[in-house]
C-alpha cells in the first residue's frame, strides 16, 4: 500500500485442550511474522489488546514477543484489556486478540471483507484498491476503519439479490449468503428482523433510521376538457355582471311602476329596456325593427358574445395565477381512489399488507435491485405507479435533474428501517464495532452528515403549487374565440336561411302625409 497508516490484525487460536504456553506460542510466531514483514514501512509502537482477561496470556505473550523484537529498537509492545482503551494512535501497529483464541488457522490478516452494494445515498464506492466509500454507510465504514485500523474490501453479492434473506428451509441469498458462508466478515443495511436472522447473526447498534413511504410522479389534479372550458368562468365576475343587470332593470321597473307618466312620456312604451341595453353594451342599436327580427336577435347575440369574450379574458387572468392543485396522495386510500398501482418488494408486501387484501388487485412485485430502474421507467412512461421507497433515496433521485417532473412522497408511513451492521453469530469483533458506533452517534456525526449532504428540499414538488406566472396568449384565449366563432357561424347560417327562404318583397306604402297649403 502507498501509505501504511494503520493496521488491524485479527488473530485467534484453535480451541484445543492444551496448556496456555502451547496456545500462545503459535499465535506469537504469527504475530512476529506480521510485524517483521511490516517493519520496513512501519516504525512505531506495537499494541496488543485482548477483548477480555485471559489467564497467563499476557505473561506468556511478552516472553515470546519481547526477545524477538529486541533486534529492532523501533518496536515496543503494550498489553492492555481492550474495553479499557479510550482511543488509538492512528500511526500505531495494533493487534486485536480475541479472547476465545479459536480458529487460528483462519488468519484474516489486514483486510476486512464487507458485503455491500451501491445504494444511493446510503452506500457508494469506487472500484479502487482500497475502494473509496461515500454515503451515510460509506462514511461510517471509513471512520470505523480509521479508528479500528483495518482495510476495507467490498464484496458485492454475485446473485444480484442485494441484501438477501435466510429462508425457512435454511437456504440463503444475497449479502446474507456471503456472511453465513464465511466469505465476508460483516454486512450492513436495512434488514427486517425475523427469527432466523436473529438466530444466525449478531447485530450492532442501529446507526440510522429511515421511513419507507410511497413515491409517485408529480401530477396535477386531472381536469376534463369541459372543466378546462368552464374553469376560467370566475363566479365573482359573472355574479357582479348579473347583479348589475338585476339592479338596473329592477330600478327601471320600479320607476315605471311609480312614475308611469314621466317614464312613458320620456322613453316611450317598451323602449326603456332597449335603451338600457344600448347604454350597457356601448353600442348604437337601432330601434326594434318591424321586419327581420331574427336578424336583430342574432345581432344582439354577436354583441353579447363579444361581451362574453371580454369577461372570459378577465376571468382567465385569475385562473392562470391561482395556485395549481396537485393530485391527492396523502394516504393509501387516496392513491387507490386515483387509480394507482403499488410497486414493492415481496418482503414489504408481507410485512405491511399481508393481512389486508385491499391492494392485491393492483400489486406489482419488484426485486430490490430494480429500484432505480423502476423509478426511471415510471417517469419515462408516465405510468400511475406508487413505488415503496425511502425518502432519502427519492430525494437523491430527484436531485439528478430538477428540470423534469420528479417524485412526491405520500404522508403515510409504511415501515421504519433501523440500519445495523450484521456479523456472523458470536463474531469476536462485534464488541469493538458496537462500541465505536455508539461513540460516533454520540458525537452527532450521522446527524451532521444528514444535514450537510442530504438535501431534503428535493422532495418539494417541481410543479408549481403556489401560483405560476404565465403570459396571456392566444393559446389561453382559445376557448373564448371558439365561443365567438360559434356565435358568428350560427348568425351567418341563420341570416343565409332568412335570405333564401323567408325573403319577401316589401310592400309599397302610399304616403298619407297631409300637407297644408
Amino acid at each position: 500500500m502507498k501509505q501504511f497508516d494503520a493496521l488491524l490484525c485479527l488473530l485467534s487460536l484453535w480451541a484445543v485442550h492444551c496448556s496456555a504456553k502451547h496456545r500462545t506460542t503459535p499465535w506469537a510466531r504469527c504475530a512476529i511474522e506480521v510485524i517483521q514483514r511490516s517493519s520496513a514501512a512501519f516504525k512505531h509502537q506495537v499494541n496488543a489488546y485482548t477483548l477480555g482477561p485471559s489467564t497467563n496470556f499476557e505473561q506468556d505473550l511478552l516472553d515470546v514477543l519481547l526477545p524477538a523484537l529486541q533486534t529492532n529498537g523501533s518496536f515496543s509492545v503494550n498489553l492492555a484489556a481492550y474495553p479499557s482503551t479510550v482511543d488509538f494512535n492512528q500511526r500505531n501497529f495494533i493487534l486485536i486478540i480475541t479472547s476465545s483464541l479459536a480458529s487460528f488457522d483462519e488468519h484474516l490478516a489486514l483486510i476486512l471483507r464487507i458485503a455491500a452494494f451501491e445504494r444511493a445515498p446510503f452506500m457508494r464506492f469506487t472500484n479502487d484498491t482500497p475502494p473509496r466509500l461515500f454515503g451515510i454507510e460509506g462514511n461510517l465504514l471509513e471512520l470505523l476503519a480509521q479508528k479500528l485500523n483495518f482495510t476495507i474490501t467490498i464484496v458485492q453479492p454475485p446473485d444480484g439479490r442485494v441484501w438477501g434473506r435466510i429462508y425457512p428451509n435454511g437456504t440463503t441469498n444475497g449479502a446474507m449468503k456471503l456472511l453465513l458462508d464465511g466469505e465476508v466478515h460483516l454486512t450492513l443495511g436495512r434488514y427486517f428482523p425475523y427469527p432466523r436472522l436473529l438466530a444466525n447473526t449478531t447485530q450492532s447498534h442501529s446507526y440510522y433510521i429511515a421511513d419507507l413511504v410511497l413515491a409517485v410522479p408529480e401530477a396535477l389534479v386531472p381536469v376534463t376538457p369541459l372543466e378546462q372550458l368552464l374553469k376560467p368562468f370566475e363566479w365573482k365576475i359573472w355574479f357582479l355582471l348579473v347583479l348589475q343587470l338585476v339592479l338596473v332593470f329592477g330600478t327601471l321597473c320600479l320607476l315605471a311602476c311609480f312614475f308611469p307618466a314621466v317614464i312613458g312620456a320620456k322613453y316611450g312604451r317598451g323602449k326603456i329596456a332597449l335603451d338600457f341595453w344600448r347604454t350597457f353594451l356601448g353600442e348604437s342599436l337601432p330601434v326594434v325593427p318591424r321586419v327581420a327580427k331574427i336578424r336583430f336577435a342574432l345581432l344582439l347575440w354577436i354583441l353579447h358574445t363579444m361581451l362574453l369574450r371580454e369577461c372570459y379574458k378577465g376571468a382567465l387572468v385569475g385562473f392562470l395565477t391561482e395556485p395549481t392543485p396537485l393530485n391527492d396522495i396523502h394516504s393509501i386510500d387516496a392513491l387507490l381512489a386515483a387509480g394507482y398501482r403499488f410497486a414493492m418488494t415481496e418482503t414489504v408486501y408481507h410485512k405491511v399488507f399481508h393481512s389486508s387484501s385491499r391492494i392485491d388487485h393492483r400489486l406489482l412485485l419488484v426485486d430490490p435491485a430494480d429500484g432505480e430502474r423502476l423509478l426511471e421507467s415510471t417517469l419515462r412512461t408516465g405510468a400511475r405507479i406508487a413505488i415503496a421507497n425511502t425518502r432519502e433515496e427519492i430525494a437523491t433521485f430527484n436531485e439528478r435533474n430538477r428540470t423534469i417532473i420528479n417524485y412526491r412522497t405520500s404522508d403515510e408511513k409504511l415501515l421504519t428501517f433501523h440500519f445495523c451492521m450484521y456479523f456472523k453469530r458470536s463474531s469476536p469483533v462485534v464488541t469493538a464495532f458496537d462500541w465505536y458506533i455508539r461513540r460516533i452517534l454520540a458525537t452527532g456525526h450521522i446527524a451532521r452528515w444528514h444535514a450537510t449532504n442530504l438535501d431534503m428540499r428535493f422532495l418539494r414538488p417541481t410543479l408549481a403549487n403556489t401560483g405560476q406566472a404565465e403570459v396571456l396568449n392566444l393559446r389561453h384565449l382559445l376557448s373564448s374565440y371558439m365561443l365567438l366563432a360559434g356565435g358568428l357561424t350560427v348568425s351567418c347560417f341563420v341570416f343565409t336561411l332568412e335570405l333564401l327562404l323567408f325573403n319577401r318583397p316589401l310592400e309599397s306604402h302610399t304616403s298619407r302625409t297631409v300637407y297644408l297649403d
